[in-house]
């Protein structure tokens, strides 16, 4: 469970935004469900980032309609970057699984997990992840596999 202490009169903020560390079950055989268990993780994702960045908007606005410094606005500026970075890297790490999940169907070779270039350690939760660029290559794999199977298909 994440607990904000907003100082300066605030309310206290208690809200768990724990997401199963693993969103699509690994014995799924139908790509459709891994799609719709994507789309339903990244979706309750995205909701959470734009319910961030809005309470901490009415927040800000609070503050300064209170007069308060610059150093406490800073603060809290930081702890929305660190709440909007934890989604962020869930949003990731649910992308890389689906991809995962799918690049062995369309024989699509996952990235080296020895390659140190690839990936990081996750400064939240401690986990291996991705970098963008890895992750990304990764999405660009398994879209030109489609395609080439798709037309594959379409040459009949």
């Amino acid at each position: 469970m994440s607990k904000w202490r907003l100082g300066f009169g605030m309310k206290h903020i208690t809200r768990d935004i724990s997401v199963p560390e693993k969103s699509v079950a690994p014995r799924m055989h139908m790509i459709i469900f891994a799609w719709v268990r994507r789309r339903w993780d990244m979706g309750k994702l995205v909701a959470e980032r734009n319910r961030i960045e809005r309470h901490f908007a009415s927040f800000c606005r609070r503050a300064i309609s209170v007069g308060k410094s610059e150093e406490d606005l800073i603060e809290l500026k930081k702890i929305k970057d660190q709440q909007i970075d934890r989604i962020a890297e869930r949003i990731a790490c649910a992308d890389f699984n689906y991809l995962s999940h799918l690049a062995p169907r369309l024989k699509v070779p996952s990235p080296d997990p020895h390659d140190a270039r690839l990936w990081y350690i996750s400064n939240y939760s401690g986990r291996r992840c991705l970098t963008e660029n890895a992750l990304a290559r990764f999405k660009d794999e398994i879209e030109r596999a489609k395609e080439q199977r798709w037309q594959f298909w379409q040459s009949d």
